[in-house]
């Protein structure tokens, strides 16, 4: 039987499963905490007698009744105010000595703010659903691995330069609230999260990524999907990307679209689109039947904004690329996008793959401008210098993270070459002069994006004694301006801040 070009690109996919590198284990012995009001707690233990149970009551309660919770469980007095963080197999309490492997919560209102809960914490709002919570609980007891879902970069990362705060995108979008900052560093909770991977999306640099599958990983099996359906002589391929789960619920599309599953369908971003269409995808469509969390919404969103308003940049419909919810993927009616297939390889660099991808479209494109301006939340654009207001100081440069800014080496200037800028922040959060502004933008012409432009230049200012250079007119003038009335630059002193460290000194000190 010979196979259509779909089924054989799909076998191409299925060839190059590839499993997790890294785990996270999980141990529980069954250590439970029920949290609750007293008649609650008591209506329920009958169902709980594999678990050794913990209880804290949130109400008061009567001799009688404190028998009754004595008699099967571990009663809970001490703590007035319940504080509980954790995960599967160690929760906490504050004030509680002891840990607990699982929590079933019978308030109405979750310990947990998070939108998603730790794993092996339950809340229970009904008591119909104690059945199916029971067995849940039943079946998270034992040891268990989990696959390490994200990867994290520290060198590349743009959270804080000089304890000044700079990108939290990954703090800010995170659904379990695995990521903190602490002492202005990124830190990720593996047992906390759940790979969403909406942290990978929105990271600018690169510096967290998503790593089952990683982003060359799965460039490589789009390119590997689409190479087999070519040679097999297909013609206008539509690529679904969809939650690993939604492959069976689209089981009656495996003849019409290349199906592509992942973990999770906000697991992967724009770069990864747009290199499904330079490899040679006549569409792209993002599939979910069930709907997403908040947070993947808001993150799927703006990026299919700003990947939309690129393409559009250059001619191209944004019909290319869309989403699709429900039962059945919707046919949105566009035409298909038919150029050569691009041949650049798979890598885990976030921007390179960005950038090669718009680059092979941009080859094709019936627009070809200069740039595009973006909106909503990129991490492409430039670096604006308000001249009247740059005293060239180089704070700026010292706290880019990327190399984006740079200084002029022995003249006084400030450079900026676009392609590195991550739109993170840092610089305008900690130039002193307030002189620094951001704006959003793609440039599509990679050699100009790549290259050094100068932001601003000022003329040296020559110390007085040996004429040495050692600052610029502007700063010096407002070094004066601001130090005049202090004691210690009065009369002649003033003129100590027009020399140079090693003439100030010898002034001085003689």
């Amino acid at each position: 039987m010979i196979n259509s070009p779909v089924e054989l690109a799909q076998q191409a996919v299925d060839q190059c499963a590839v499993e997790a590198t890294s785990y996270v284990t999980f141990e529980s012995e069954g250590s439970l905490l029920v949290i609750g009001a007293t008649s609650e707690v008591l209506e329920i233990l009958s169902l709980l007698n594999a678990f050794s149970v913990s209880v804290f009551c949130v109400d008061s309660y009567t001799s009688q009744e404190q028998v009754r919770l004595l008699e099967r469980v571990n009663l809970i007095e001490a703590v007035v105010n319940i504080q509980l963080s954790g995960y599967l197999g160690n929760f906490t309490v504050t004030g509680v000595a002891n840990s607990f492997d699982l929590v079933l919560d019978l308030r109405q209102e979750a310990d947990f703010q998070s939108a998603l809960s730790p794993i092996g914490y339950f809340q229970l709002t009904a008591i119909g659903e104690l059945p199916r919570v029971v067995e849940q609980l039943n079946d998270l007891v034992g040891i268990f691995d989990k696959p390490k879902y994200f990867s994290y970069l520290e060198e590349k990362c743009a959270h804080s330069r000089n304890q000044i705060e700079g990108c939290r995108q990954c703090i800010d979008i995170c659904s379990a609230d695995a990521i903190t900052s602490v002492d202005f560093q990124i830190v990720v909770n593996p047992y906390l999260c759940q790979g969403c991977g909406d942290c990978s999306v929105v990271c600018p640099s690169g510096a967290m990524n998503y790593q089952y599958l990683s982003r060359q990983d799965i460039l490589n099996q789009l390119w590997s999907m689409l190479k087999a359906f070519y040679s097999a002589g297909g013609r206008q391929p539509v690529v679904v990307f969809c939650n690993a789960e939604d492959r069976s619920v689209l089981a009656s599309y495996r003849n019409d679209y290349l199906l592509f599953p992942l973990e999770s369908l906000s697991s992967v971003g724009a770069e990864v689109w747009l290199a499904a269409l330079a490899f040679g995808a006549g569409l792209v469509v993002l599939y979910n039947s069930e709907p997403l969390l908040a947070s993947s919404e808001q993150v799927l969103n703006n990026e299919l904004e700003v990947t939309r308003a690129i393409l559009i940049g250059m001619g191209f419909s944004e019909k290319l690329l869309y989403r699709s919810e429900g039962i059945l993927v919707q046919n949105n009616g566009a035409d298909f996008l038919t150029i050569p297939p691009a041949t650049f390889a798979g890598d885990n660099d976030k921007r390179a793959i960005f950038r090669l991808a718009v680059d092979h479209l941009f080859n094709y494109a019936s627009q070809q401008p200069r740039q595009v301006k973006l909106l909503g939340n990129t991490a492409w654009g430039e670096v604006k210098a308000a001249r009247d207001l740059c005293t060239l100081c180089f704070s700026c440069v010292s706290a880019c993270p990327s190399g984006a800014l740079q200084s002029g080496q022995n003249s006084p200037q400030l450079n900026f070459i676009e392609s590195l800028c991550l739109q993170c922040n840092l610089c305008v959060s900690t130039c002193p002069e307030q002189a620094l502004a951001l704006s959003a933008r793609y440039v599509y012409d990679g050699v100009g994006a790549r290259s050094s432009r100068r932001l601003h230049e000022e003329s040296a200012f020559h110390c007085i004694n040996c004429q040495k250079p050692f600052a610029t007119e502007k700063m010096m003038t407002v070094m004066k301006e601001k130090l005049s009335g202090h004691p210690m630059f009065q009369g002649e002193a003033l003129k100590r801040l027009e020399m140079c460290e090693d003439c100030r000194i010898k002034s001085q000190f003689g």
